[in-house]
């Protein structure tokens, strides 16, 4: 039987894509007028950018000596190795002893006031200072700087024991006053002063500097 030839396929039509690639927007800053710039969820995502904190600024000023309140005396906290070049000054007068002229300069008596009257007036101020009268910088002047801490802790003590009593306050009176002078420019006080009801007896010692007296020493009964 003779061989028959195959029936051709038949052909399907499948049409064929050529695929296309979309490109994104180009990314730009935002603006002003930009509501994500302001709120970054309005177009529904959320923000990465880390968050700012605040931190308190740590002082930098020098630290306080003391408790709060303390008086404190800087005497004799500069030695000779706080790391500074050592300042010299032309002297007068070498060969003689005689101090630096940019220095404190020594007064003889002959030059200064009558020391009993002047004693007198300034143990009558130092009693009105502890009696919270007068402030204590009114005697910084007339007082060497030791002197001067120990007048103002005595004046800090003379407060806080009127403010648990509530004691009066008496005019002082100073009653007596002797010196004696053991040196040209140095004079050595005694008195006696009456504080409301207490007497207290005094001491002084006086050295003339710069045309005035300071109180160099001061010991209260």
């Amino acid at each position: 039987m003779p061989a028959t030839a195959a029936a051709p396929l038949p052909t399907l039509d499948v049409p064929t894509a050529t695929p296309t690639l979309t490109l994104a927007p180009p990314l730009t800053e935002p603006t002003a007028t930009d509501p994500t710039a302001t709120d970054p969820t309005a177009t529904g995502r959320t923000s990465t950018a880390p968050r700012l904190r605040r931190y308190p600024f740590p002082l930098a000023g020098p630290p306080l000596l003391g408790s709060p309140g303390e008086v404190t005396s800087i005497v004799g906290l500069v030695g000779e190795g706080q790391g500074v070049l050592p300042l010299e000054l032309p002297l007068r007068g070498r060969d003689t002893g005689e101090v630096p002229f940019a220095g404190p300069q020594p007064t003889g008596s002959a030059d200064l006031p009558d020391a009993a009257t002047w004693s007198r007036r300034y143990l009558l101020v130092l009693l009105e200072v502890l009696a919270g009268q007068r402030p204590p910088q009114q005697l910084l002047r007339w007082c060497a700087p030791d002197v001067y801490v120990g007048v103002q802790r005595r004046a800090q003590l003379a407060a806080r024991v009127r403010q648990r009593t509530g004691t009066p306050h008496r005019a002082p009176v100073v009653q007596s006053v002797r010196a004696c002078v053991p040196a040209d420019g140095v004079v050595e006080v005694s008195a006696v002063v009456r504080d409301g009801s207490r007497v207290r007896a005094s001491a002084l010692r006086l050295e003339g500097w710069d045309r005035r007296w300071r109180v160099t020493v001061l010991e209260m009964g």
